[in-house]
């Protein structure tokens, strides 16, 4: 009976398993560190939009207080020169 021969095509069998698992680590490590990143653009870009958002709601409250304001002293003005 020929062993030898079944223990190489054995070995490459077990051979083939390990180089396919290596490079499944190797793909699912740089698919991993690919989703990362992609991750932090996106927490950046909301994390930017956010500020803008805020920002954009900061000058919008400034402006209707400085309306308000503007308008109030109008109307204080006016109804004094009525009197």
């Amino acid at each position: 009976m020929n062993t030898d021969g079944a223990k190489d095509r054995a070995a490459k069998y077990v051979d083939n398993i390990v180089d396919s698992s290596e490079i499944a680590a190797k793909t699912a490590k740089e698919k991993s560190k690919e989703t990362a990143e992609s991750v932090k653009v996106t927490a950046d870009s909301l994390k930017r939009k956010g500020k803008n958002a805020t920002n954009s709601a900061n000058e919008a409250s400034e402006d209707t207080a400085k309306s308000a304001k503007e308008h109030g002293e109008h109307a204080h003005l006016k109804g004094s020169v009525e009197e």
